[in-house]
């Protein structure tokens, strides 16, 4: 199991950050590679389901997830997804989305991630891509949020 964390300073009200947490933000976080395809995504509330069609070298591969906890609170608010049905080389996914108050008009972006793969050499194979996947997303956080004020 391999486990991480990419914290992004955004200059931009926890309030506001949250708010914009939906499908708008959701598509401008959508990589160049592997290209992928939305299906569904219901929000962040416990119970919604998100659903992507990535297109891995041809081949189309289902990345659903649920969101099995969401909390608010006056410093950090949060929603959790886990995978329900993953591509090949993920076995357990968990994404915790976390946006936390630095002062009042500034926030932290965490991306807490959790997977597995099938094994131990693909887990070291993919660490790399998904980390450089989720590390990609700070730039667009910071040109989102600066744009949403």
């Amino acid at each position: 199991m391999k486990h991480f964390v990419i914290e992004t300073i955004v200059n931009a009200p926890m309030e506001k950050v949250w708010q914009n947490f939906d499908i708008h933000l959701f598509h401008a976080l959508q990589p160049a590679f592997p290209k992928t395809e939305i299906l569904q995504f219901d929000g962040s509330e416990p119970g919604n389901e998100v659903k992507i069609i990535l297109h891995i070298l041809g081949l189309k591969q289902r990345f659903f997830a649920r969101i099995v906890d969401r909390k608010e609170s006056a410093a950090e608010n949060y929603f959790i997804d886990e995978g329900t049905e993953t591509p090949f080389f993920i076995k357990t996914w968990r994404h915790k989305h976390i946006v936390s108050r630095l002062d009042e008009n500034s926030s932290v972006i965490k991306d807490n991630i959790t997977f597995s793969s099938p094994n131990k050499i693909m887990e070291a194979f993919f660490y790399p891509v998904l980390y450089a996947q989720m590390y990609f997303r700070k730039a667009v956080y910071r040109k989102y949020f600066s744009q949403k004020i």
